[in-house]
């Protein structure tokens, strides 16, 4: 349980250096920073772990080695935690239209569906993600053209093979 509980702390030291460098300005959310921060907390959390013979919390255990699918648990985790963050700020990096409605409702008593519809346009919806994918190279862009690269039918096979997994898996 103590590793579990290493796992977390260092996971907050990851947020926070995250958080801290982003506003100062040291980094904008890049992946290869944030992956970075992950794997130097990590390298710290691992090296620390070898220098102790117990974990760095108090535990019942003197003995390393029978604690080790404890460790290998407990960087699963802290993996598993960065992977979620890493998912979480790059979804709201982009403000989506649910994101948009809910902070458009919350300024008030509320909105009608027509006043809801003047505050988005087909720009916010198809050409920003248009260009974003365009830019990533997942989309060719011949004056009015677009069609997928062989990155952006790797990545529509994926979609559409966990699309059909997850009806399988609603309709069982």
């Amino acid at each position: 349980m103590n590793y579990i509980a290493e796992a977390f702390g260092f996971f907050v030291l990851v947020v926070l250096s995250h958080a801290l460098a982003c506003r100062r300005g040291w980094i904008l959310f890049q992946m290869e920073w944030f992956l970075a921060l992950c794997l130097v907390w990590g390298g710290l959390y691992f090296a620390l772990l070898r220098l102790a013979p117990v974990p760095l919390i108090c535990s019942g255990s003197s003995n390393f080695g029978r604690s080790m699918p404890l460790v290998f648990t407990s960087f699963v985790l802290y993996g598993l935690l960065c992977l979620a963050y890493l998912v979480q700020c790059t979804a709201i990096q982009v403000q989506s239209p649910s994101m948009k409605v809910v902070s458009l409702l919350r300024g008030g008593p509320g909105m009608t569906r027509d006043q809801l519809r003047r505050h988005f346009s087909d720009e916010e919806f198809v050409l920003s993600r248009l260009r974003d994918l365009v830019r990533t190279g997942y989309v060719n862009h011949d004056s009015e053209f677009f069609s997928l690269t062989p990155k952006g039918f790797q990545v529509a096979r994926v979609f559409d093979a966990y699309q059909r997994l997850i009806r399988r898996n609603m309709e069982s």
